[in-house]
């Protein structure tokens, strides 16, 4: 029996980087993939998509994808989340540290 595709959500206020993301996991890894602009979005579509993965920029208005992180651990601790960013900091490596982030990459990364 075939393995369903696996559903990731893509976070990004840049929707350059949110559709090359998109691309890359629907081409590359068959992923069913949907993505918002912003955190408050990320929350509904947690609800409504229900994604195996999520995948967060960390600067975006409104709600870092930190804060973002913080909360999703509230409600889903089991959801992998991966926290991206083009500004790398240690400030921003011991934030998703601490907010238990599966993984840590920076932008722009390659498949």
């Amino acid at each position: 029996m075939a393995q369903e595709a696996y559903r990731v959500l893509v976070v990004d206020d840049d929707p350059d980087v949110a559709e090359y993301t998109r691309t890359l996991l629907e081409r590359r890894t068959g992923c069913i993939v949907r993505s918002v602009g912003d955190a408050q979005q990320a929350r509904a579509a947690v609800e409504e998509f229900r994604p195996d993965v999520v995948v967060t920029d960390i600067e975006m208005p409104g709600m870092t994808g930190l804060e973002l992180l913080v909360l999703l651990r509230a409600d889903r601790p089991d959801l992998p989340v991966i926290v991206m960013t083009a500004h790398v900091s240690v400030d921003y490596a011991v934030g998703a540290l601490r907010g238990q982030a599966d993984e840590f990459i920076t932008k722009p990364f390659t498949f």
